[in-house]
This record gives C-alpha cells, sequence and structure tokens, in this order.
C-alpha cells in the first residue's frame, strides 16, 4: 500500500519517471500535469485530509507556470449556516452556466468584487463590503496543514505540445520539511498565503474545488524550515 511506503521510495519512483522521458498527457484538461504524475506513481485521486504518499503530500506543476499553489481547504463557518452553494447564489456573480465564485481575497486590500480577508485574532473573517458572511478558525488550518502538508514533494515538468497531446518530462523535484505553522498568520496577514473561493457551475452541475489556501512556488521557503534538491 502507497501509506506504507517510505520518502526514499518516493525518490527512487520520481527518478524512474525522469528516466522515462517525454509522456502523453491522458487528458486534454489544464490539470492533467498532476494528474498524469499520480497515475505514474500509481496513486488515487485523494481528499484533501491526509497526504498524498505515507507522509508526503506530492504537487506538480510546468515549469513556468506561475499559478499558487494549492495547500489545503477549509470550509468557513457562514452566516446562517448557508453552504457553499447558496453563498454562491447569494454572493457570486453572474455567467452564462449560472452564478460563479472564483476570486482571490487578500488582507492587504479588498479586490474589485469587494471582497477581504480579515485577520481578528484567533479567526479569519471573510468581508464582503464591510458585512461578514463568515469565519474560520487559524488553529484548523494550521492543523489540517500539519497533517496534510508536513512533507511536501514539490515536482516540476517540462511540457511540450505535440498536435492534440500535451507531452511532459518530470525531470526536477524538491523536498519541503519541517513546516513551519507557526509562520502561517503572518504569511496570509504579508498576502503571501491567500484565501480563494473556487465555486462555479459547469456542464449543469454546482462545483465546488473547495475553498482553498494558496501560496506561490516563490514562498514556499517560507513556509518550510528545510528545502532539498531530490531530483
Amino acid at each position: 500500500m502507497v501509506d506504507s511506503l517510505t520518502t526514499e521510495d518516493l525518490i527512487r519512483r520520481l527518478i524512474l519517471i525522469k528516466e522515462l522521458g517525454w509522456v502523453r498527457s491522458t487528458k486534454k484538461a489544464p490539470k492533467n500535469v498532476g494528474e498524469l504524475l499520480e497515475a505514474l506513481l500509481g496513486l488515487e485521486t485523494n481528499s484533501f485530509k491526509d497526504p498524498d504518499w505515507g507522509q508526503v503530500e506530492i504537487k506538480s506543476k510546468r515549469r513556468g507556470a506561475k499559478n499558487n499553489i494549492s495547500l489545503t481547504t477549509k470550509v468557513p463557518k457562514y452566516h446562517s449556516n448557508l453552504s457553499a452553494r447558496e453563498v454562491t447564489e447569494r454572493y457570486g456573480y453572474k455567467t452564462e452556466k449560472g452564478k460563479a465564485l472564483q476570486i482571490t481575497l487578500y488582507t492587504q486590500k479588498r479586490n474589485s468584487r469587494g471582497w477581504q480577508l480579515i485577520v481578528s485574532g484567533k479567526y479569519l473573517e471573510i468581508d464582503l463590503k464591510g458585512v461578514i458572511i463568515g469565519v474560520i478558525k487559524l488553529d484548523d488550518i494550521r492543523k489540517q496543514l500539519e497533517n496534510k502538508m508536513k512533507s511536501l514533494a514539490f515536482i516540476i515538468a517540462d511540457s511540450e505540445q505535440r498536435g492534440k497531446w500535451e507531452f511532459f518530462h518530470f525531470n526536477e523535484a524538491y523536498m519541503y520539511t519541517e513546516i513551519a505553522v507557526k509562520q502561517l498568520k503572518k504569511l496570509i496577514e504579508s498576502d503571501e498565503l491567500v484565501f480563494e473561493f473556487r465555486m462555479r457551475w459547469k456542464e449543469g452541475k454546482f462545483k465546488n474545488y473547495g475553498e482553498a489556501y494558496r501560496i506561490s512556488e516563490d514562498d514556499l521557503y517560507k513556509l518550510y524550515s528545510c528545502k532539498t534538491r531530490i531530483m
């Protein structure tokens, strides 16, 4: 079972994947870099509660991509016990397919749609134009990060489009260890770690991809005490 495998097993597997060279993606989708790596490692998509490989969480990206890295998700406690779908219907913006709420919240400024994340003691408050619509306990986020993100393997792949298919070569990787959860509040206050809503309608169904806490690759070292190149 994957849960019983060690970090050394993971490193050996990643080196074998590197030696495969270019591998064709299994899907034509924006997230196919991560899904392809999971398939090559023999992983099944898991929840945001447990690490992917033993005690190690695995993240990957295309080389040069600037998108933030999702660390974990934590559903806020919305006022009146609203669900994510109800929050989207009430406060989201209109699209051709229905209401959506796909926005980033910062602490240093209010975004263009009037949302802001406020650090208030032991809580994060979700503010919309001066009205608090939900709260999150900072300790709950810390606990989730300690459980799921205690160690992080971050893999980078070159990508190449060949006709209709994208090919990847996974050839660089780093291991981050000793997560410094005491830095969480500071990173949020400085907008180095941000909160994102990811809720929308797709193919006639409401999709909630998780209210996520995300950070840039450049700031990952601020969340961990140790970074080592493993491939």
